[in-house]
Protein backbone atom coordinates (compact mmCIF):
# COMPACT_ATOMS: atom_id res chain seq x y z
CA UNK A 1 0.00 0.00 0.00
CA UNK A 2 2.83 2.42 0.79
CA UNK A 3 4.41 2.07 -2.71
CA UNK A 4 1.01 2.88 -4.23
CA UNK A 5 0.95 6.04 -2.13
CA UNK A 6 4.43 6.99 -3.43
CA UNK A 7 3.33 6.35 -7.03
CA UNK A 8 0.27 8.56 -6.71
CA UNK A 9 2.17 11.25 -4.82
CA UNK A 10 4.88 11.38 -7.49
CA UNK A 11 2.30 11.49 -10.26
CA UNK A 12 0.42 14.28 -8.54
CA UNK A 13 3.47 16.49 -7.86
CA UNK A 14 5.42 15.36 -10.93
CA UNK A 15 8.67 14.32 -9.22
CA UNK A 16 10.97 11.38 -9.71
CA UNK A 17 12.23 9.01 -7.06
CA UNK A 18 14.74 6.23 -6.56
CA UNK A 19 15.03 3.23 -4.25
CA UNK A 20 17.72 2.75 -1.59
CA UNK A 21 18.22 -0.58 0.18
CA UNK A 22 21.00 -2.88 1.34
CA UNK A 23 19.14 -6.22 1.65
CA UNK A 24 19.19 -6.05 5.46
CA UNK A 25 15.44 -5.61 5.93
CA UNK A 26 14.74 -3.40 8.98
CA UNK A 27 18.28 -3.58 10.38
CA UNK A 28 19.31 -1.49 13.41
CA UNK A 29 20.95 1.79 14.38
CA UNK A 30 24.21 2.00 16.34
CA UNK A 31 24.82 4.47 19.14
CA UNK A 32 26.84 6.78 16.86
CA UNK A 33 23.89 7.16 14.45
CA UNK A 34 25.16 4.81 11.75
CA UNK A 35 23.43 1.54 10.99
CA UNK A 36 22.27 -1.02 8.50
CA UNK A 37 18.96 -1.88 6.91
CA UNK A 38 16.09 0.59 6.60
CA UNK A 39 16.85 2.12 9.99
CA UNK A 40 20.51 2.69 9.18
CA UNK A 41 19.95 4.07 5.67
CA UNK A 42 17.45 6.58 7.00
CA UNK A 43 19.53 7.55 10.04
CA UNK A 44 22.61 8.21 7.87
CA UNK A 45 20.52 10.36 5.50
CA UNK A 46 20.99 8.02 2.54
CA UNK A 47 17.24 8.15 1.96
CA UNK A 48 14.62 10.87 2.47
CA UNK A 49 11.64 8.66 3.28
CA UNK A 50 11.27 5.09 4.50
CA UNK A 51 8.40 2.62 4.71
CA UNK A 52 8.00 -1.14 4.98
CA UNK A 53 5.78 -2.20 7.87
CA UNK A 54 7.14 0.78 9.77
CA UNK A 55 5.53 1.21 13.19
CA UNK A 56 5.84 3.41 16.27
CA UNK A 57 9.02 1.90 17.71
CA UNK A 58 10.48 3.86 20.59
CA UNK A 59 14.25 3.02 20.41
CA UNK A 60 14.56 4.07 16.76
CA UNK A 61 12.64 7.29 17.43
CA UNK A 62 15.77 8.72 19.07
CA UNK A 63 17.32 8.90 15.58
CA UNK A 64 14.27 9.14 13.29
CA UNK A 65 11.08 11.17 12.97
CA UNK A 66 7.74 9.45 12.46
CA UNK A 67 4.86 10.67 10.34
CA UNK A 68 1.20 10.59 11.17
CA UNK A 69 -0.32 7.13 10.91
CA UNK A 70 -2.22 6.13 7.80
CA UNK A 71 -3.76 2.82 8.96
CA UNK A 72 -3.58 0.21 11.70
CA UNK A 73 -2.23 -3.28 11.18
CA UNK A 74 -2.44 -6.21 13.53
CA UNK A 75 -0.35 -9.29 14.15
CA UNK A 76 -2.46 -12.39 14.57
CA UNK A 77 -1.52 -16.07 14.65
CA UNK A 78 -2.91 -19.22 13.17
CA UNK A 79 -2.50 -22.16 15.54
CA UNK A 80 -3.07 -25.91 15.20
CA UNK A 81 -6.71 -26.82 15.48
CA UNK A 82 -7.65 -28.52 18.76
CA UNK A 83 -7.57 -32.28 18.54
CA UNK A 84 -10.11 -34.74 19.88
CA UNK A 85 -9.55 -35.60 23.50
CA UNK A 86 -8.18 -39.15 23.97
CA UNK A 87 -10.64 -41.93 24.59
CA UNK A 88 -9.36 -42.70 28.08
CA UNK A 89 -10.71 -39.31 29.23
CA UNK A 90 -14.34 -40.18 28.38
CA UNK A 91 -15.18 -41.40 31.94
CA UNK A 92 -13.94 -38.15 33.52
CA UNK A 93 -15.29 -35.65 30.95
CA UNK A 94 -18.93 -35.54 32.21
CA UNK A 95 -17.81 -33.58 35.30
CA UNK A 96 -15.55 -30.58 35.46
CA UNK A 97 -12.47 -30.42 37.67
CA UNK A 98 -14.40 -28.51 40.35
CA UNK A 99 -17.23 -31.05 40.27
CA UNK A 100 -14.84 -33.98 40.69
CA UNK A 101 -13.24 -32.26 43.68
CA UNK A 102 -16.70 -31.77 45.19
CA UNK A 103 -17.55 -35.47 44.64
CA UNK A 104 -14.30 -36.61 46.26
CA UNK A 105 -14.86 -34.31 49.24
CA UNK A 106 -18.44 -35.63 49.58
CA UNK A 107 -17.15 -39.23 49.64
CA UNK A 108 -14.73 -38.42 52.46
CA UNK A 109 -17.41 -36.43 54.30
CA UNK A 110 -20.02 -39.18 53.99
CA UNK A 111 -17.52 -41.82 55.10
CA UNK A 112 -16.72 -39.78 58.19
CA UNK A 113 -20.43 -39.18 58.93
CA UNK A 114 -21.22 -42.90 58.63
CA UNK A 115 -18.45 -43.86 61.00
CA UNK A 116 -19.32 -41.19 63.58
CA UNK A 117 -23.04 -42.05 63.51
CA UNK A 118 -22.22 -45.76 63.81
CA UNK A 119 -19.93 -45.31 66.81
CA UNK A 120 -22.35 -42.88 68.49
CA UNK A 121 -25.33 -45.18 67.95
CA UNK A 122 -23.54 -48.16 69.49
CA UNK A 123 -22.28 -46.11 72.40
CA UNK A 124 -25.45 -44.23 73.34
CA UNK A 125 -28.41 -46.16 71.90
CA UNK A 126 -27.41 -49.79 72.51
CA UNK A 127 -26.10 -49.27 76.04
CA UNK A 128 -28.04 -51.23 78.64
CA UNK A 129 -30.68 -52.52 76.20
CA UNK A 130 -29.17 -55.95 75.75
CA UNK A 131 -30.38 -55.94 72.14
CA UNK A 132 -28.20 -57.14 69.31
CA UNK A 133 -28.09 -54.64 66.44
CA UNK A 134 -26.53 -55.19 63.04
CA UNK A 135 -23.66 -52.75 62.49
CA UNK A 136 -22.14 -52.83 59.01
CA UNK A 137 -20.24 -49.57 59.59
CA UNK A 138 -18.04 -50.56 62.49
CA UNK A 139 -14.72 -49.58 60.82
CA UNK A 140 -13.37 -46.89 58.53
CA UNK A 141 -12.79 -49.43 55.74
CA UNK A 142 -16.39 -50.66 55.90
CA UNK A 143 -17.68 -47.08 55.77
CA UNK A 144 -15.43 -46.23 52.83
CA UNK A 145 -16.56 -49.27 50.83
CA UNK A 146 -20.25 -48.59 51.58
CA UNK A 147 -19.92 -44.94 50.54
CA UNK A 148 -18.14 -45.86 47.31
CA UNK A 149 -20.89 -48.38 46.62
CA UNK A 150 -23.52 -45.66 47.06
CA UNK A 151 -21.64 -43.55 44.50
CA UNK A 152 -22.33 -46.24 41.86
CA UNK A 153 -25.90 -46.83 43.13
CA UNK A 154 -25.08 -50.03 44.98
CA UNK A 155 -27.48 -50.00 47.93
CA UNK A 156 -26.08 -51.70 51.09
CA UNK A 157 -27.56 -55.16 51.72
CA UNK A 158 -29.02 -54.18 55.10
CA UNK A 159 -31.13 -51.47 53.40
CA UNK A 160 -32.88 -54.14 51.34
CA UNK A 161 -33.53 -56.36 54.34
CA UNK A 162 -35.94 -54.54 56.67
CA UNK A 163 -36.18 -57.54 58.97
CA UNK A 164 -32.71 -56.79 60.31
CA UNK A 165 -32.98 -54.57 63.41
CA UNK A 166 -30.87 -51.42 63.11
CA UNK A 167 -30.49 -48.04 64.71
CA UNK A 168 -33.00 -45.45 63.51
CA UNK A 169 -30.42 -42.61 63.00
CA UNK A 170 -28.39 -44.90 60.75
CA UNK A 171 -31.50 -45.73 58.69
CA UNK A 172 -32.19 -42.02 58.14
CA UNK A 173 -28.57 -41.18 57.29
CA UNK A 174 -28.12 -44.03 54.80
CA UNK A 175 -31.47 -43.28 53.15
CA UNK A 176 -30.58 -39.62 52.59
CA UNK A 177 -27.14 -40.60 51.29
CA UNK A 178 -28.81 -42.93 48.78
CA UNK A 179 -30.94 -40.04 47.53
CA UNK A 180 -27.92 -37.71 47.38
CA UNK A 181 -25.78 -40.09 45.36
CA UNK A 182 -28.74 -40.94 43.14
CA UNK A 183 -28.83 -37.28 42.04
CA UNK A 184 -25.03 -37.21 41.55
CA UNK A 185 -25.01 -40.41 39.51
CA UNK A 186 -27.96 -39.29 37.39
CA UNK A 187 -26.14 -36.04 36.59
CA UNK A 188 -23.05 -38.04 35.65
CA UNK A 189 -25.05 -40.31 33.32
CA UNK A 190 -26.56 -37.27 31.60
CA UNK A 191 -23.12 -35.75 31.13
CA UNK A 192 -21.76 -39.05 29.82
CA UNK A 193 -24.53 -39.23 27.23
CA UNK A 194 -23.58 -35.73 26.07
CA UNK A 195 -19.90 -36.67 25.85
CA UNK A 196 -20.70 -39.71 23.73
CA UNK A 197 -23.01 -37.72 21.43
CA UNK A 198 -20.95 -34.53 21.03
CA UNK A 199 -17.19 -34.79 20.34
CA UNK A 200 -14.97 -33.09 22.92
CA UNK A 201 -11.83 -31.27 21.80
CA UNK A 202 -8.83 -29.74 23.46
CA UNK A 203 -9.05 -26.09 24.44
CA UNK A 204 -8.32 -23.93 21.36
CA UNK A 205 -5.80 -21.10 21.40
CA UNK A 206 -7.96 -17.98 21.21
CA UNK A 207 -6.04 -15.28 23.10
CA UNK A 208 -2.43 -14.36 23.92
CA UNK A 209 -3.06 -15.80 27.39
CA UNK A 210 -3.96 -19.15 25.82
CA UNK A 211 -0.84 -18.94 23.65
CA UNK A 212 1.32 -18.46 26.73
CA UNK A 213 -0.47 -21.18 28.74
CA UNK A 214 -0.05 -23.75 25.94
CA UNK A 215 3.67 -22.88 25.83
CA UNK A 216 3.65 -23.39 22.08
CA UNK A 217 6.33 -22.04 19.76
CA UNK A 218 5.39 -19.47 17.12
CA UNK A 219 7.28 -18.20 14.12
CA UNK A 220 7.08 -16.10 10.95
CA UNK A 221 9.05 -14.74 8.05
CA UNK A 222 10.88 -12.09 10.08
CA UNK A 223 12.07 -11.50 13.62
CA UNK A 224 10.79 -7.91 13.25
CA UNK A 225 7.49 -9.18 14.63
CA UNK A 226 9.16 -8.98 18.05
CA UNK A 227 10.23 -5.34 17.84
CA UNK A 228 6.93 -3.98 19.18
CA UNK A 229 6.77 -6.39 22.14
CA UNK A 230 10.39 -7.33 22.91
CA UNK A 231 10.64 -4.89 25.85
CA UNK A 232 7.20 -5.63 27.26
CA UNK A 233 6.66 -5.72 31.03
CA UNK A 234 3.50 -7.81 30.70
CA UNK A 235 4.37 -11.29 32.07
CA UNK A 236 2.03 -12.99 29.59
CA UNK A 237 3.54 -11.24 26.58
CA UNK A 238 7.04 -11.88 27.96
CA UNK A 239 6.33 -15.63 27.86
CA UNK A 240 5.01 -15.27 24.32
CA UNK A 241 8.16 -13.42 23.23
CA UNK A 242 10.31 -16.14 24.77
CA UNK A 243 8.56 -18.78 22.64
CA UNK A 244 9.34 -17.10 19.30
CA UNK A 245 11.41 -19.40 17.09
CA UNK A 246 13.09 -18.55 13.79
CA UNK A 247 16.13 -19.78 11.90
CA UNK A 248 17.05 -17.19 9.26
CA UNK A 249 14.89 -14.44 7.81
CA UNK A 250 13.00 -13.56 4.66
CA UNK A 251 12.36 -15.73 1.64
CA UNK A 252 15.18 -18.16 2.46
CA UNK A 253 13.19 -19.55 5.39
CA UNK A 254 10.01 -20.22 3.42
CA UNK A 255 10.89 -23.91 2.68
CA UNK A 256 11.86 -24.39 6.32
CA UNK A 257 8.60 -22.83 7.51
CA UNK A 258 6.65 -24.98 5.06
CA UNK A 259 8.15 -28.10 6.66
CA UNK A 260 7.30 -26.81 10.14
CA UNK A 261 3.75 -26.16 8.99
CA UNK A 262 3.30 -29.85 8.20
CA UNK A 263 4.15 -30.80 11.79
CA UNK A 264 1.11 -28.97 13.21
CA UNK A 265 3.10 -28.06 16.32
CA UNK A 266 3.78 -24.36 15.70
CA UNK A 267 1.81 -21.15 15.31
CA UNK A 268 2.45 -18.85 12.36
CA UNK A 269 2.16 -15.10 11.94
CA UNK A 270 -0.35 -13.39 9.69
CA UNK A 271 -0.64 -9.63 9.22
CA UNK A 272 -4.19 -8.32 9.38
CA UNK A 273 -4.76 -5.16 7.38
CA UNK A 274 -7.16 -2.31 8.10
CA UNK A 275 -9.87 -3.78 5.84
CA UNK A 276 -9.78 -7.19 7.53
CA UNK A 277 -7.77 -8.95 4.85
CA UNK A 278 -4.63 -10.92 5.64
CA UNK A 279 -1.11 -10.92 4.32
CA UNK A 280 -0.15 -14.59 4.21
CA UNK A 281 3.16 -16.24 3.42
CA UNK A 282 3.04 -18.60 0.42
CA UNK A 283 3.07 -21.81 2.48
CA UNK A 284 -0.30 -20.93 4.07
CA UNK A 285 -2.77 -22.47 1.62
CA UNK A 286 -6.37 -23.66 1.65
CA UNK A 287 -5.21 -27.19 2.45
CA UNK A 288 -3.04 -25.88 5.29
CA UNK A 289 -5.98 -24.08 6.89
CA UNK A 290 -7.80 -27.41 7.23
CA UNK A 291 -5.46 -28.07 10.15
CA UNK A 292 -5.08 -24.56 11.57
CA UNK A 293 -7.34 -22.06 13.30
CA UNK A 294 -6.94 -18.29 13.51
CA UNK A 295 -6.93 -16.79 16.99
CA UNK A 296 -9.98 -14.84 18.17
CA UNK A 297 -7.83 -12.00 19.50
CA UNK A 298 -4.89 -10.22 17.97
CA UNK A 299 -1.44 -10.71 19.43
CA UNK A 300 -0.88 -6.96 19.17
CA UNK A 301 -1.60 -4.08 16.81
CA UNK A 302 0.26 -0.98 15.82
CA UNK A 303 -0.10 2.13 13.68
CA UNK A 304 1.75 2.11 10.37
CA UNK A 305 3.79 5.25 9.61
CA UNK A 306 6.48 6.64 7.34
CA UNK A 307 9.91 7.54 8.67
CA UNK A 308 12.37 10.35 7.92
CA UNK A 309 15.67 11.43 9.40
CA UNK A 310 15.54 13.77 12.39
CA UNK A 311 14.48 17.31 11.45
CA UNK A 312 13.62 16.46 7.84
CA UNK A 313 11.78 19.33 6.05
CA UNK A 314 9.69 16.73 4.22
CA UNK A 315 7.80 15.69 7.33
CA UNK A 316 5.24 18.51 7.15
CA UNK A 317 4.36 17.73 3.52
CA UNK A 318 4.26 13.97 4.17
CA UNK A 319 1.85 14.40 7.07
CA UNK A 320 -0.39 16.66 5.00
CA UNK A 321 -0.71 14.35 2.03
CA UNK A 322 -1.01 11.26 4.26
CA UNK A 323 -3.90 12.84 6.11
CA UNK A 324 -5.73 13.56 2.87
CA UNK A 325 -5.18 10.05 1.54
CA UNK A 326 -6.30 8.47 4.82
CA UNK A 327 -9.41 10.64 5.14
CA UNK A 328 -10.39 9.90 1.55
CA UNK A 329 -10.21 6.14 2.22
CA UNK A 330 -7.54 5.58 -0.39
CA UNK A 331 -5.59 3.05 1.69
CA UNK A 332 -8.72 0.97 2.15
CA UNK A 333 -9.41 1.18 -1.58
CA UNK A 334 -5.84 0.20 -2.49
CA UNK A 335 -6.02 -2.72 -0.08
CA UNK A 336 -9.20 -4.07 -1.71
CA UNK A 337 -7.68 -3.51 -5.15
CA UNK A 338 -4.52 -5.40 -4.21
CA UNK A 339 -6.50 -8.34 -2.83
CA UNK A 340 -8.64 -8.59 -5.96
CA UNK A 341 -5.70 -8.33 -8.37
CA UNK A 342 -2.89 -10.21 -6.64
CA UNK A 343 -4.19 -12.29 -3.72
CA UNK A 344 -6.39 -15.36 -3.59
CA UNK A 345 -9.86 -14.70 -2.24
CA UNK A 346 -10.27 -18.40 -1.48
CA UNK A 347 -7.19 -18.34 0.73
CA UNK A 348 -8.55 -15.29 2.54
CA UNK A 349 -11.87 -17.06 3.03
CA UNK A 350 -10.17 -20.21 4.34
CA UNK A 351 -8.51 -18.17 7.09
CA UNK A 352 -11.73 -16.39 8.06
CA UNK A 353 -13.73 -19.64 8.18
CA UNK A 354 -11.10 -21.57 10.12
CA UNK A 355 -12.89 -20.70 13.38
CA UNK A 356 -16.11 -22.34 12.20
CA UNK A 357 -16.75 -25.86 13.47
CA UNK A 358 -18.80 -27.55 10.76
CA UNK A 359 -21.51 -29.97 11.86
CA UNK A 360 -20.45 -33.49 10.92
CA UNK A 361 -23.78 -35.03 11.90
CA UNK A 362 -24.52 -37.57 14.65
CA UNK A 363 -21.50 -39.15 16.25
CA UNK A 364 -21.13 -42.87 15.72
CA UNK A 365 -19.93 -44.79 18.75
CA UNK A 366 -16.43 -46.06 18.24
CA UNK A 367 -13.90 -48.09 20.19
CA UNK A 368 -12.21 -44.92 21.47
CA UNK A 369 -15.41 -44.04 23.37
CA UNK A 370 -14.93 -47.07 25.62
CA UNK A 371 -11.16 -46.89 26.03
CA UNK A 372 -11.65 -45.41 29.48
CA UNK A 373 -13.93 -48.27 30.54
CA UNK A 374 -11.35 -50.83 29.42
CA UNK A 375 -8.61 -48.95 31.28
CA UNK A 376 -10.72 -48.99 34.46
CA UNK A 377 -11.38 -52.70 33.97
CA UNK A 378 -7.68 -53.40 33.44
CA UNK A 379 -6.81 -51.36 36.53
CA UNK A 380 -9.36 -53.22 38.64
CA UNK A 381 -8.29 -56.66 37.43
CA UNK A 382 -4.59 -55.82 37.88
CA UNK A 383 -5.13 -54.41 41.36
CA UNK A 384 -7.22 -57.42 42.38
CA UNK A 385 -4.59 -59.83 41.03
CA UNK A 386 -1.74 -58.07 42.83
CA UNK A 387 -3.69 -57.99 46.09
CA UNK A 388 -4.69 -61.66 45.69
CA UNK A 389 -1.03 -62.62 45.23
CA UNK A 390 0.45 -60.49 47.99
CA UNK A 391 -2.26 -60.83 50.64
CA UNK A 392 -1.39 -64.48 51.54
CA UNK A 393 2.30 -63.61 51.52
CA UNK A 394 1.79 -60.63 53.82
CA UNK A 395 -0.46 -62.67 56.08
CA UNK A 396 2.09 -65.46 56.21
CA UNK A 397 4.91 -63.03 57.00
CA UNK A 398 2.77 -61.40 59.67
CA UNK A 399 1.95 -64.84 61.19
CA UNK A 400 5.62 -65.84 61.22
CA UNK A 401 6.57 -62.57 62.87
CA UNK A 402 3.85 -63.01 65.49
CA UNK A 403 5.00 -66.58 66.19
CA UNK A 404 8.58 -65.38 66.60
CA UNK A 405 7.47 -62.68 69.04
CA UNK A 406 5.35 -65.16 71.00
CA UNK A 407 8.25 -67.61 71.11
CA UNK A 408 10.59 -64.89 72.38
CA UNK A 409 8.06 -63.88 75.02
CA UNK A 410 7.62 -67.52 76.04
CA UNK A 411 11.37 -68.06 76.27
CA UNK A 412 11.72 -64.87 78.30
CA UNK A 413 8.96 -65.99 80.66
CA UNK A 414 10.52 -69.42 81.11
CA UNK A 415 13.90 -67.84 81.77
CA UNK A 416 12.43 -65.55 84.41
CA UNK A 417 10.62 -68.50 86.01
CA UNK A 418 13.82 -70.61 86.05
CA UNK A 419 15.71 -67.76 87.70
CA UNK A 420 12.98 -67.38 90.28
CA UNK A 421 13.00 -71.14 91.08
CA UNK A 422 16.79 -71.15 91.37
CA UNK A 423 16.70 -68.27 93.83
CA UNK A 424 13.93 -69.93 95.78
CA UNK A 425 15.93 -73.22 96.01
CA UNK A 426 18.98 -71.37 97.32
Amino acid sequence: LEPQFIFEWARRLNFTYGWAHDNEFWGHIYKNGSGVGIFGILSMDKADLAFNAFYLWEPEHHFLDYSTSHFKTSIILICPKPKLLPGWMVPIQPFSYTMWVAVIISVFGCTTALYIFSVASVRFLARGTGATMANMYSSWIECAFRTTGLLVLRVPPDERDWSTPRFVPMRHLVTWLILFYFVVTTAYCGGLATVLAVPRYEQPIKTPEDLADHNIKWTGLYDAYLISIRDTTNPVMARVVKNFYLEGEGEVVIPWLAELCKLQKYCFVLEKMVGGTFFMPPFITEDTMNYYRIMDEELYSSLAIFGTRKGSPLMHHVNKILGKARDAGLFKYWEDLTVRNYLSTRRQLSVIQSRIQFDEGPTKLQVRHIHGAFYLLAFGVSSGTVIFIFEPLVYKMFTIKQNILLKKKKNASEEILDNYNQRKTK
